[in-house]
């Protein structure tokens, strides 16, 4: 048996489903409008940290003063193109060149005016080796 307090919650819910699904429906594309996706290919060289199946982490600045590293982060697919080396011979301490999309969204500042990129993804295209390790192995797999 439904009760009316019950009955009354349900509708509630769908009452407020329906005001946020109308809402988003009205705002969600002026939103999406403003938003413009841009690709630049760059690339970046430095020392492999860590390699696994599906990414690979190069070390590509030190503040040798400060003992701070700069680190990023890759993803492998398919579509990576490998040079000189395969990924299977790559090994920590190696040193390589990535060339890579970068995907920008470009947004106004409401307090300035001004428009600004805003980083949103990178998807790896190559991987040069272009030198082996001179110190060793700096970590292990």
């Amino acid at each position: 048996m439904i009760t009316q307090s019950y009955a009354r919650r349900v509708m509630q819910i769908t009452f407020l489903s329906l005001l946020v699904g109308l809402f988003l429906f009205i705002f969600g594309p002026v939103r999406a409008q403003g938003e413009e996706e841009i690709v630049k290919t760059k690339r970046v060289s430095g020392e492999i940290s860590v390699i696994r199946p599906s990414y690979i982490n190069i070390i590509f600045a030190r503040e040798k003063r400060r003992g701070a590293e700069y680190e990023a982060m890759f993803l492998l697919n398919d579509d990576v193109k490998f040079i000189r080396k395969d990924l299977e011979e790559l090994e920590p301490g190696d040193r390589v060149e990535i060339k890579y999309d970068g995907y920008f969204k470009i947004e106004k500042n409401e307090e300035t005016g001004e428009e600004e990129e805003r980083f949103v993804r990178r998807v790896t295209k190559e991987i040069r080796f272009v030198s082996p390790s001179t110190k060793g192995k700096l970590i292990s797999k």
